[in-house]
């Protein structure tokens, strides 16, 4: 076998069931080793990737993917209200900086070409806001706007650099 060869989860997953577990000891002590060698802290709180149990999965930022009841509720009106246009969800992904990256909830690409994104929040995380402001200010050409629904109404605010 060849020393460098890349797996991908299909290959890890059609190991045994130990086998399995070997591998991922195995990628939680090259990330212990990169985070200390880099002097990063060791991760804490619910939202972080440390091992809550041996044998145990990471508990990652989000249990799910796609939308939630609210952005897909958000995302037919905003079908409905642009028959004309490209809409989409989570098709656009912006990068801010040293690994950090924004990924809007809904985008409109408008016949002229101009790009719309929207963020649908049912309450708001500082994290979030900071994020959507950051993308404003790098992307201008882009419309941003942010999105909250208060009594069955849609409250849409676009964001400014």
């Amino acid at each position: 076998m060849p020393k460098n060869r890349h797996f991908t989860l299909e290959d890890i997953s059609r190991l045994p069931a130990k086998a399995q577990a070997e591998v991922q000891a195995q990628l939680w002590r090259g990330v212990d080793a990169l985070n200390r060698k880099h002097g990063y802290p060791e991760p804490t709180g619910p939202a972080s990737t440390k091992r809550v149990a041996s044998g145990a999965h990471p508990r990652l930022r989000q249990d799910r993917t796609g939308l939630n009841k609210t952005e897909a509720s958000f995302l037919t009106a905003l079908r409905a209200w642009n028959p004309g246009c490209d809409v989409g969800s989570q098709r656009v992904r912006l990068r801010l900086g040293n690994g950090a990256w924004y990924k809007p909830d809904s985008d409109v690409w408008q016949e002229d070409g101009a790009l719309a994104l929207y963020e649908v929040k049912g309450y708001g995380r500082e994290a979030a806001f900071v994020r959507i402001k950051v993308a404003a200010s790098l992307y201008p050409k882009i419309k941003f706007f942010l999105v909250t629904r208060k009594a069955g109404q849609w409250k849409i605010e676009e964001v400014l650099a």
